[in-house]
């Protein structure tokens, strides 16, 4: 099935689907998300704000919010149905790279462009901690599903781990011939994958930060997003 709105055409820059599979969001080049019906493809919101770029659009885990984060400096929290507020996550204009929640909601995490991961109280906006990153700007952030550990990527080609709720780093983990475009982490936090712009897939322990694997050419031109099964057995690429 084809989504697609506005009529003109539009850079969408990101996508997600709910955790029950029945909606998306859409982020776009104009600095709007979209929240879509699947089975219909109708539009059910239209959430306006940012005034750059939306660089990231996901839902949180019970699938009640939308978290966006954008070119403008801001994340933003999102109520899913129409007639919705907003709050606002900002620190100092940097560009937010992506906005991820927490399983249990409660702590939204950000990837900026200033070299920081920072953490938020989902429900008040108030920044909690400010996390250093490997290096250069940050290009994605990733939770494991039992919130016991967090991961970064950066354009630097490294990634780095933080065990939570403390903020300790674990580990800084190099490898990658050029950025790491995206960052994920299995469900019980005992491994890490990275996939770089080098078109190498990699695999870390997330309690040590030692290599165990790597893959590659993964793709032949690019690729944009890695994740794990809920197993930790599989990994998808795309």
């Amino acid at each position: 099935r084809t989504i697609s709105e506005p009529t003109q055409d539009v850079r969408v820059t990101s996508a997600a689907f709910s955790p029950d599979g029945a909606r998306v969001v859409t982020g776009d080049a104009n600095g709007d998300a979209r929240v879509f019906d699947v089975e219909s493809g109708r539009l059910l919101n239209l959430l306006s704000g940012h005034t750059g770029e939306v660089s990231a659009a996901s839902f949180n885990p019970d699938g009640r919010l939308v978290l966006t984060g954008g070119r403008d400096g801001t994340a933003r929290i999102w109520e899913s149905v129409p007639g919705s507020s907003t709050l606002e996550l900002r620190r100092g204009g940097e560009s937010v790279e992506e906005a991820v929640a927490s399983a249990d909601g409660r702590t939204v995490a950000t990837a900026s462009d200033r070299g920081v991961a920072r953490l938020w109280n989902s429900a008040t906006g108030e920044l909690r901690a400010t996390l250093r990153g490997p290096g250069g700007a940050l290009t994605s952030v990733a939770w494991s599903r039992d919130g016991r550990l967090l991961a970064a990527g950066g354009r630097d080609g490294a990634a780095r781990t933080w065990a939570m709720p403390a903020g300790r780093p674990i580990a800084t983990l190099r490898g990658h011939d050029g950025p790491v475009v995206d960052v994920a982490v299995s469900a019980d936090a005992r491994y890490v994958a990275t996939i770089g712009d080098d078109l190498t897939l990699r695999i870390w322990d997330g309690r040590t930060g030692r290599a165990i694997s790597r893959a590659g050419p993964v793709a032949q031109n690019f690729v944009t997003s890695v994740d794990f099964a809920l197993s930790g057995r599989r990994i998808v690429l795309a």
